[in-house]
């Protein structure tokens, strides 16, 4: 039998106290999804945010001027079917409510 993990301890930074989890039922958790591309277990949204992320820019000064710069997050999430088909959920989940 697999233990809790003890995490029900004062969290200083958010002043509250953590419950005791399970990895193995936070992993099974149906907001996680085993990513084919990565193969690791990664939940929903994270995978919806990789796909946006190639459209964040930054701007950062260079010899005075301010450029803009893409920021290049995780490209090979952008064609991914798997994730286009959980961004599909989310967002008819979301629609849905």
């Amino acid at each position: 039998m697999t233990k809790g993990v003890g995490l029900n301890s004062k969290c200083p930074r958010h002043g509250g106290v953590r419950p005791v989890m399970n990895a193995r039922d936070l992993l099974q958790d149906p907001e996680f999804f085993h990513c084919e591309r990565f193969r690791c277990n990664m939940l929903r949204t994270r995978c919806v945010e990789r796909q946006d992320m190639e459209h964040l820019r930054v701007d950062r000064r260079v010899k005075g001027r301010l450029q803009e710069f893409a920021v290049v997050g995780f490209p090979e999430c952008r064609d991914c079917d798997q994730g286009r088909a959980i961004w599909s959920e989310l967002h008819q989940d979301f629609y849905q409510t």
